[in-house]
């Protein structure tokens, strides 16, 4: 009896470890949504926001740094912009090892 006990103990607490990974995960997708979003208003300005293009590598970079694809590519595109190619290549690299096709793309697509 309590070894069955124990079993179901364990099974419940694994339920709620997994419910409390999907939220964290939920969590952090929302965050480099956010992260994104901000580094595109700072990148290509708006109408109430200037352009700050510094500002903008810095929101890519936490969002490429919490393992976000597309933070990744949209700081190599700006590490690049600024003549900085090989840190931009290392991060199209990084995605692309994750398993972002979108990079291994654009590693391979002529540059001109």
């Amino acid at each position: 009896m309590l070894s069955f006990t124990l079993a179901m103990d364990y099974n419940e607490r694994m339920q709620v470890d997994v419910r409390l990974l999907n939220d964290v995960v939920e969590t952090l997708g929302a965050i480099t949504e956010e992260l994104l979003a901000l580094g595109d208003r700072y990148r290509y300005g708006t109408a109430s926001i200037k352009s700050d293009v510094a500002l903008a590598e810095s929101y890519y970079r936490v969002a490429a740094e919490l393992g976000d694809w597309e933070g990744m590519r949209k700081l190599a595109a700006v590490l690049e912009e600024q003549g900085r190619s090989s840190e931009a290549e290392a991060w199209l690299m990084r995605a692309a090892s994750e398993g972002d096709d979108q990079a291994e793309d654009e590693l391979h697509a002529p540059r001109g």
